[in-house]
């Protein structure tokens, strides 16, 4: 018998009960694909924890099948040690999130924030779970209906955000369950049953996966895009997906670039009939924190400035601050002489277009209405309550939440007021240090005369009085100071200032990347000054600062971009709005105009950007596959003779007692022999097999290892001529099997 040393045999085992265990691979494949639905960039490393866990808890089980009652005990405790952890984890996330593990949990993960801790109970539930349900249903009680419902969790968790899942995952699980259902249909044997080519069954699932891979990446797959309008709807307006995603609209008073990374989701919140590509605004943020690189709300962006009950409001439009002073300065001579307002006059103002546009809100309840840009009134709604309308231009459900099925019409002025040369020329003028007394004193000029402009300028003076506090405040940077001034340097109006800035990153080869992981501490200075690469979130909170130190007030907003084409008959639309649409992006006040939206992102945020369908992916995938089948095929065949000639090399350089060793040992690897069996077992096994007699090798193997005697450099030719004897057997024996 072949001697081996313990350990390394243990350890040797040990690896490959890990690394070749098909449903322990299986059961670390099914934990990575649902882990990488949680944190991507983690996939990895959850893969190894699962292998490593899963690996112990395997050996629990196997463990459990010799002593039940006392591998009982321990299976509960380590489940009770499983409870432990992940409830230390949810209290930790608990503490440090705003919202519980049951809500985070049932939400989709676009919409929320990444929580380290309740992804780890996440894992630590998930894998224990899967770990013990795979092992029992196909180590203990193989059933195949009930490996099923194992195999599509995955997707039913990607399915309920509507979340794509990656294709290798797809693609992998597929083999690994064909892989599974073969490998433990067959893993007990007895009297009823006969296993006839095993091997013969293995070959044809290898050539079943080459087959699927060459028709996946051969075949051409039609493009179809499917009208699911009527499910979409259906599903949005799921009770529970509305309470849960309003759930977290509660806790929406702050916000950060995780969101919009990797922005996949394609639920359906608006259909849209409009004639232009527009912005929708639902949420606004005027502090941000450098430490944490998040911006939370302020008074202005949630107090009250007035409710209505009237299903019609009016916002302001660009020229009617330019109109109020126009005739405050036509009513008092006194008024112009002062602000130098003698040819003042708005006679030549050319206005934006005014059109409109209708929103079907069909994704979620919430508190806040999509507001389009340009923005001038809310000519109706279905929503038949109270409405207030924030002092950032928002509207707010006063009483409790929009529903998800409601509708909005609104006027809204084209964005190209200031294409107009006498238009811009207007408002350039209103760039002076004394623009807020001058507001001043024409609101009172015309409150006296009981002129309506009265009421925005009114408004108009009193939101100045916080700009200095919030809507100026940039954490006193001296860089970002710095390059807000070397940016707007000889310029003398804000608009052109913002202009500026906006086109800053544009020219200074700024990235858009979505993949971008930000390193812990980032924040916009890093952006700005290091990485600049980042997405919308980045670009607009970069703007928002370089303005508040070039003396612009500014702030943050958020909502979505309207760009995908869609025509809903039954609706009328033409446009729809999906989750993975969420952009956020800067508003700057520019004296007199009023807040202005601005777009500093790089890349075309308004387009539609090209996405690889899941057909091309899979075509891809296949074509990997097979790819790396030939490969694995090439490998296969040459790996013997590469094999063979390293042994004949090192074989001239041992002694000549190792050299015999060593020769049996790889008579014993190539023939697939049991080390369990005796040299003189071995030369009947390889007898009976290949009609080749090795005596003469087993005999000197037995002289020296037991008989403590030393071979001569020609009893080790002739046990290396042996040797060659049995290796070209076996190859004749293998052209043989393949005539067959």
């Amino acid at each position: 018998m072949l001697k081996k040393n313990n350990f390394g045999g243990y350890l040797i085992n040990t690896l490959k009960t890990m690394v070749l265990d098909p449903v322990l691979i299986y059961t670390v494949l099914i934990m990575m694909t649902v882990m990488y639905h949680y944190r991507s960039s983690l996939t990895l490393i959850y893969g190894l924890s699962t292998l490593f866990l899963g690996s112990l808890i395997f050996k629990l089980f196997k463990f459990i099948e010799k002593h039940k009652f006392v591998g009982s005990i321990v299976y509960i405790i380590l489940f009770g040690i499983i409870i432990l952890f992940t409830n230390i984890f949810i209290d930790r996330g608990r503490a440090t999130y705003p919202i519980s593990f049951g809500i985070w949990f049932l939400t989709p993960q676009d919409a929320l924030d990444y929580s380290k801790w309740y992804t780890l109970a996440m894992y630590l539930l998930f894998m224990f779970f899967m770990t013990s349900v795979i092992y029992y249903f196909t180590r203990i009680r193989y059933r195949i209906f009930m490996n099923f419902l194992i195999f599509i969790i995955p997707f039913a968790i990607y399915g309920k955000e509507y979340e794509k899942m990656p294709t290798v995952f797809v693609m992998l699980l597929a083999i690994g369950y064909i892989v599974i259902m073969i490998n433990c249909r067959q893993i007990s044997e007895d009297n009823s049953i006969k296993i006839i080519g095993k091997a013969n069954v293995w070959k044809s699932v290898a050539v079943y996966i080459v087959i699927f891979a060459s028709i996946s990446a051969v075949i051409p797959k039609p493009t179809i895009k499917a009208d699911r309008e009527v499910l979409e709807e259906l599903i949005s307006a799921d009770e529970l997906t509305d309470r849960l995603l309003a759930a977290v609209n509660v806790f929406r008073d702050t916000s950060s670039s995780t969101q919009f990374q990797s922005l996949t989701d394609e639920t359906i919140l608006y259909f849209v009939s409009s004639s232009d590509d527009l912005r929708l605004k639902t949420l606004t943020f005027s502090s941000y924190n450098y430490k944490t690189d998040e911006w939370s709300v302020n008074d202005d962006d949630t107090k009250f400035d007035y409710t209505s009950d009237d299903r019609s409001i009016e916002f302001p439009k660009t020229w009617d601050i330019l109109d109020a002073i126009s005739i405050a300065a036509q009513k008092d001579k006194n008024f112009s002489e002062k602000y130098g307002l003698e040819n003042f006059n708005t006679n030549n103002i050319v206005p934006s277009q005014i059109k409109e546009v209708k929103l079907y809100t069909v994704g979620q309840k919430a508190q806040y209405a999509p507001i389009p840009s340009g923005a001038t009134k809310l000519i109706d709604t279905t929503y038949d309550k109270t409405i207030a309308v924030i002092r950032s231009g928002l509207l707010y459900c006063a009483d409790n939440y929009f529903s998800s099925n409601e509708t909005f019409t609104f006027e809204y002025c084209e964005d190209s007021f200031f294409d107009n040369e006498e238009n811009k020329r207007l408002v350039d003028l209103m760039s002076r240090d004394d623009y807020y007394d001058l507001i001043y004193d024409a609101a009172y000029i015309l409150a006296y005369n009981d002129d309506a402009g009265y009421e925005i300028l009114s408004d108009d003076y009193w939101e100045s009085q916080n700009f200095d506090e919030i809507y100026l405040d940039y954490g006193k940077n001296g860089k970002i100071y710095n390059l807000a001034n070397e940016i707007t340097s000889g310029i003398d109006n804000d608009y052109d200032k913002a202009k500026a800035i906006e086109s800053y990153f544009s020219i200074n080869n700024y990235i858009y990347d979505l993949n971008y992981k930000k390193s812990k501490g980032e924040n916009a200075e890093n952006f700005i000054f290091e990485t600049k690469r980042g997405v919308c979130y980045e670009y607009a909170t970069a703007m928002v600062l370089l303005a508040r130190a070039a003396g612009i007030p500014a702030r943050y907003a958020e909502g979505y971009n309207m760009y995908e084409k869609y025509d809903n008959s039954r609706l009328n639309t033409n446009y729809v709005i999906k989750s993975k649409a969420a952009h956020g992006f800067p508003e700057l006040y520019i004296r007199g105009a009023g807040w202005i939206s601005f777009e500093p992102t790089v890349s075309n945020m308004m387009a539609e950007e090209p996405t690889t369908t899941a057909s091309t992916s899979l075509s891809h995938a296949g074509l990997f596959l097979i790819f790396a089948t030939i490969l694995f095929l090439v490998i296969l065949k040459i790996y013997p003779i590469i094999v063979h000639r390293m042994f004949l090399i090192k074989i001239d350089h041992l002694e000549n007692d190792e050299a015999v060793i060593t020769t049996v040992k790889r008579i014993y690897n190539l023939c697939k022999l049991s080390s369990n069996l005796t040299v003189h077992e071995a030369v009947n096994a390889i007898l009976i097999k290949y009609n080749v007699d090795i005596i003469f090798t087993a005999e000197l193997f037995d002289k020296i290892v037991y008989g403590e005697q030393t071979a001569t450099i020609e009893e080790k030719n002739k046990a290396v001529e042996e040797y060659m004897i049995v290796y070209r057997a076996q190859k004749e024996e293998k052209k043989t099997k393949l005539k067959h």
